[in-house]
């Protein structure tokens, strides 16, 4: 049995478009349906926008609200998500009436499926065909929540049951033990005093509870502090200021420097070595000390720690302002998105710069746009940073205006139905003449904050015709022989084909779809986890193609290589190679096929 493949194939090509709040931009979209290719068929144009990204950050805060363990450490987080949404909920008219909306269409509202569900017809490999389907229904149920969490009924006992949880796991110390029967924690304590202390600082809360909370809170860590302090004093070692003592500083800064008597020697000591090692921090290092000197009144160093992180930031038009750094990605104090959420804290309460805060922002969710925010910490501070400057980001109502251009049309697409919150507006163009005779498309933001979207056209075409497409990814394929490109291809021959990826930003969930010719059968057919050149991959083999899946791919080049042999003679076509993330399918990009001549 021989299996015989079309020499046609179709793909969906992408036109991601972005804009600022009162802003107009044209883009060009000219290079859809292969160039507008005569011999395209089939086509097929989807448009999209999402009006208010910010809405995004309060769709995550569901997967806070369910602790799946009975610990200190997942219940303080429910207490903050649930505090969170109650505050939310009170603070705009309009946003009650959103939650309101959420709350009638149930949860079987495509407003609340995951971010991988969506979108599967412009998807070029479908989610069932990858590894991420569990991650696609947790995520749903996860959203689906949504509707609940904002439920004033529900968020009145959830927030009274997790305040109970947290009192009960608080011990006689002050401090919280992670699970049941276990002694008290630093790092837990120092966690839930932290998400206390911000919330408080947020809505201005002045909660008895809490207070008390926090300041036994405080006691135990104060009390552990000056313990580690004075033992580095009695053994004659020089008291070390690591991630520990800076986030020290910061929980005294955050709650009025609320020191223990007995402790003013150490904090003295803390602050004094974080004052003369300030050179030599971590861009989140530098944007927490710097609240930290600006709550001791040390403005002069906290002005040159924002400085520094000013210089620091690299800025894009499209991408706002964030950071590029080489350091762990696995260590928290090197991770993107909490050195994101701290130096937005820092130059909103320390440079109050609402300007440069507003770039950061925009970085933020910019991150949410492809990547999923990962665990429940790290949510939290995003959702942190996105709130700390108040709420008037959920407040805009995400008026947008789209508009096709072309030779003889100039049609605008009235959104017929928007999701609440989130505005996000889909539609497909069936009229042939619009369709086929539009270069170009106008995308309007009306109001304050920023907007997404994205153009999608999809067709059918012979595979030797399609051109390079790509736009934030980019995907080339060669082949080599020896190390070197293939001259000459013969019977028996051992090719190496090479696959180079090159990405702009940090993305999630991202899926290739390498064709093969059908002269060249794998080496190796068992399919399986892979690392290659500084990167991870699920690789699986079918007949006539080489799938490829990576849970993340960091902002870079990389190459992915693997062997095949040359088993027949004759001229086939080397097939495309088409590289899309599933989280954000307006992210996509194919390579060209050329024809091989086996001897």
């Amino acid at each position: 049995m021989l299996p015989v493949l079309s020499d046609k194939e179709y793909v969906t090509e992408t036109v991601p478009m972005f804009v600022r709040g009162h802003q107009t931009k044209t883009f060009d979209i000219s290079s859809l349906f292969n160039h507008h290719s005569q011999t395209a068929t089939q086509r097929k144009m989807v448009v999209e926008c999402t009006s208010n990204p910010a809405w995004y950050a309060v769709q995550a805060l569901p997967t806070l609200n369910n602790p799946s363990d009975d610990d200190a450490i997942s219940w303080g987080t429910a207490w903050y998500a649930n505090s969170l949404a109650t505050y939310i909920a009170n603070s705009n008219p309009r946003i009650k009436q959103i939650f309101d909306t959420w709350h009638a269409e149930g949860t079987d509202s495509k407003t609340l499926w995951s971010k991988l569900q969506k979108d599967e017809d412009v998807k070029n490999i479908l989610l069932d065909e990858s590894p991420w389907v569990a991650e696609a229904n947790s995520q749903q149920e996860q959203q689906q929540c949504v509707a609940t969490l904002f439920d004033v009924n529900n968020m009145t006992y959830q927030l009274a049951h997790s305040i109970n949880k947290l009192k009960q796991l608080q011990q006689y110390d002050g401090g919280w033990a992670w699970f049941p029967g276990m002694k008290s924690g630093l790092y837990t304590t120092m966690y839930i005093v932290k998400l206390m202390s911000r919330y408080n600082k947020l809505t201005g809360n002045t909660d008895a509870t809490t207070s008390t909370m926090i300041h036994n809170g405080m006691a135990f860590i104060n009390k552990n502090i000056k313990k580690e302090y004075d033992e580095c004093i009695k053994d004659k070692v020089k008291p070390w200021l690591g991630d520990t003592q800076i986030e020290y500083l910061y929980l005294c800064a955050l709650n009025g420097n609320d020191i223990s008597q007995n402790a003013h020697d150490a904090y003295d000591y803390y602050i004094k070595s974080a004052e003369k090692s300030s050179s030599n921090l971590t861009i989140l290092g530098k944007a927490v000390v710097s609240y930290v000197m600006k709550s001791a009144h040390k403005d002069k160093i906290a002005d040159t720690m924002i400085e520094s992180m000013r210089q620091y930031a690299v800025r894009t038009e499209d991408g706002g302002a964030f950071y590029n750094s080489s350091a762990d990605h696995y260590s928290w104090w090197g991770n993107p998105l909490a050195t994101q959420s701290a130096v937005i804290e820092a130059f909103s309460k320390v440079a109050h710069d609402s300007t440069f805060v507003d770039e950061l922002q925009i970085a933020l969710l910019k991150r949410k746009q492809a990547q999923s925010w990962g665990n429940t910490v790290s949510t939290a501070n995003a959702v942190y940073a996105l709130l700390c400057k108040g709420n008037n980001m959920l407040a805009n109502n995400g008026k947008c205006r789209l508009t096709l251009e072309g030779n003889s049309i100039n049609e605008t697409i009235q959104p017929e139905k928007q999701e609440a919150g989130t505005g996000y507006y889909r539609t497909e163009i069936t009229d042939e003449k619009t369709r086929d005779n539009a270069t170009s498309i106008k995308f309007e933001k009306e109001d304050a904050g920023i907007a997404w979207g994205a153009v999608y056209g999809g067709n059918l075409e012979n595979i030797g015709k399609f051109a390079n497409s790509g736009n934030a990814i980019t995907v080339t394929k060669t082949y080599l022989l020896n190390g070197k490109p293939v001259s000459e291809w013969h019977v028996g021959d051992r090719i190496t084909t090479h696959l180079t990826i090159h990405v702009d930003r940090d993305m999630d969930y991202v899926q290739i779809n390498d064709e093969r010719p059908a002269c060249a059968e794998p080496g190796i057919v068992i399919s399986g986890y892979r690392w290659s050149n500084g990167i991870g991959y699920y690789q699986c083999f079918k007949d006539a193609s080489t799938r490829i899946f990576m849970d993340r791919l960091r902002k870079g080049t990389y190459t992915i290589d693997y062997d095949c042999t040359i088993d027949r003679t004759g001229s086939y076509q080397s097939g495309l190679t088409t590289l899309q993330s599933a989280y954000a399918p307006e992210f996509a990009a194919h390579s060209t096929s050329t024809v091989i001549s086996v001897k």
